[in-house]
C-alpha cells in the first residue's frame, strides 16, 4: 500500500465521522462561553478545568483528527477554514471546478512516526499535505485535490513518484483491494500529467466494486506535487480538464 494508497484510505476515514455542524464562529462563542463559566468555578479546580476545557477547543478548531498507518509512520488529520489561496504553497485553487464548489474546510494531513501526539503531529511533522474536496449540488464528493511541498524528499514516496515519474502500485488484502490500469501522459505548460483509472472493489462498495480518476503533475517552478482525485468516475477528460484549470490559474 502506497501511501498516496493510504492517504486516500484515510481521508475517506475522517470524511465518515460526524463533522460540527455548527459555523467556526459558532464553535468559538461556545468556547468563551465555556472557558468564562470556568474561571467563575471554586479556585482549587480552576486550573485543572481551565487546561481540558482549552484543550478540547483547540481540537474542535483543528477538526476531527484520525491516526492510521503504516511503516512506522501514521498520519494525524487536521481541519482549517478553506481558503482559495494555499499560502504554504504560494498555490491558487478556483471556487469551482467543473460544477462543483470548494468544500468550507481544507484537511492537513500530517505523517509522522506512530505513537506520536496530535500536538507534536501538529508542531513537527515529517511531511504536510493539504487536502480539498469539490462537493456537487447534491453534496455529492466530485474530486479531492492534494498538494505537498517537493523540497522535502519524503514527497516523492508519499505520492509514489519513482525519480520524477509516477509510479502507482495496486494492492491486495483483506481491507484494501485497488488496481491501476495503464499510466498516461499529457504535457501542458512544460509539465508532465500523469493519469490513470484506479478500481477499487470490495463489501464496501454498492456494486463490488467504484472507479476513481487519477491525475498527479509536479510544479517544479512552485516546487510542489499535486494530485487530483476525480471520485466514481472513468472520464479521464474531465480530471485532466479540472487539473488544467488549476494549472493555468497558477500561470
Amino acid at each position: 500500500m502506497t501511501n498516496l494508497e493510504f492517504e486516500n484510505m484515510a481521508v475517506n476515514i475522517v470524511k465518515n465521522f460526524p463533522g460540527p455542524d455548527a459555523s467556526f464562529e459558532d464553535l468559538k462563542k461556545k468556547k468563551e462561553k465555556r472557558i468564562r463559566h470556568t474561571m467563575a468555578r471554586p479556585s482549587g479546580n480552576r486550573k485543572k478545568v481551565l487546561v481540558a476545557v482549552l484543550v478540547i477547543a483547540l481540537v474542535i478548531v483543528s477538526g476531527f483528527s484520525v491516526y492510521a498507518g503504516q511503516a512506522g509512520n501514521g498520519m494525524w488529520a487536521f481541519y482549517s477554514a478553506s481558503s482559495t489561496y494555499l499560502a504554504r504553497f504560494d498555490l491558487e485553487l478556483p471556487e469551482q471546478l467543473a460544477s462543483a464548489s470548494m468544500s468550507e474546510e481544507i484537511q492537513w494531513l500530517k505523517i509522522v512516526p506512530h505513537g506520536t501526539s496530535w500536538k507534536n503531529a501538529l508542531i513537527n511533522p515529517l511531511y504536510t499535505v493539504a487536502s480539498v474536496t469539490y462537493y456537487l449540488d447534491n453534496s455529492e464528493a466530485y474530486c479531492d485535490i492534494s498538494v505537498g511541498s517537493t523540497k522535502n524528499a519524503y514527497w516523492e514516496s508519499y505520492f509514489s513518484y519513482d525519480d520524477d515519474v509516477w509510479a502507482p502500485r495496486g494492492s491486495t488484502g483483506r481491507n484494501n483491494n485497488y488496481s491501476y490500469g495503464t499510466v498516461q501522459t499529457e504535457e501542458f505548460e512544460g509539465m508532465i500529467l500523469y493519469f490513470s483509472q484506479k478500481t477499487m472493489w470490495g463489501t464496501a462498495y454498492e456494486n463490488g466494486s467504484t472507479s476513481n480518476v487519477i491525475v498527479t503533475w509536479i510544479d517544479s517552478e512552485n516546487r510542489i506535487c499535486m494530485n487530483l482525485n476525480l471520485l466514481n468516475s472513468t472520464d479521464m477528460d474531465a480530471a485532466v480538464a479540472c487539473a488544467k484549470e488549476i494549472i493555468k490559474m497558477n500561470r
